[in-house]
This record gives structure tokens, C-alpha cells and sequence, in this order.
């Protein structure tokens, strides 16, 4: 319910979804992504760390029987956390967070894509 409202750019409905739900029981990394997903949206670029960290230390159990896309809990947050800190300009921590997506995925075309950045850019 709150990706719908997430693509239909209601995001405050999407997080008043999302943190009802957790009320209940705890995020998972894929819920903890669309929080931060929704706050990138808002703007709340510190909000959108908080969630996407969460993500990176979310305790998904893939016994539970739910269903759990690993990339939520490893290269999404990281893309997304290379991203956020760099809008913030924050340099080191954006490729810090695209060094750690490379070890998650090195052939995905975001992490290709971000080392010919990271590459033409002098630190």
C-alpha cells in the first residue's frame, strides 16, 4: 500500500503507512528503503540516511517465510546512501557508500555507471 502511494507522490501517506506498520513489527530492509525512498522525495535528505542505514542493518530473516529481495538490504541502500551524500556534498562518504555497492555488485550498471564518475572526479 505505500509503494502505491509512494508512486503516486502522496509520500507523507506512504511514511504514515510504512511507520503505522511498524507499530506492529519491525521494518524490513525493503520497507526501510521506501522510507528513505519517500524522505529523498521530500527533501528530509537526513531522514533518507537514517532509513537507508537502517536498511544496511535491518535483521531480514529469510527463514520467516516472507518474501526478501537481498538488494534492499545491500546494494539499494548503498546506491541510494552514494547518492544522498552527494546531493549533500559530502564527496568521501558518496564514494564510500559506491566503494561498498561495488562489493556487493561490481557488474550492476549503477556501480558502472558511478565508477567513471567517481573516476573523473579529483578528491
Amino acid at each position: 500500500k505505500s509503494r502505491c502511494f509512494y508512486f503516486q507522490h502522496k509520500n507523507l501517506k506512504s511514511v504514515s503507512t510504512l511507520l503505522n506498520y511498524a507499530k506492529q513489527e519491525v521494518l524490513s530492509a525493503e520497507m526501510c528503503c521506501v522510507l528513505g525512498d519517500n524522505f529523498v522525495q521530500l527533501k528530509k535528505l537526513n531522514q533518507a540516511i537514517f532509513w537507508y542505514v537502517c536498511a544496511l542493518n535491518s535483521l531480514d530473516d529469510p527463514t520467516s517465510g516472507a518474501f526478501c529481495d537481498s538488494q534492499y538490504k545491500n546494494i539499494y541502500p548503498c546506491l541510494q546512501l552514494c547518492y544522498v551524500y552527494y546531493l549533500l556534498g559530502d564527496l568521501k562518504k558518496s564514494k564510500n557508500y559506491h566503494l561498498k555497492s561495488k562489493d556487493f555488485c561490481p557488474n550492476h550498471p549503477s556501480v558502472q555507471y558511478n565508477n567513471k564518475f567517481f573516476d573523473n572526479l579529483e578528491f
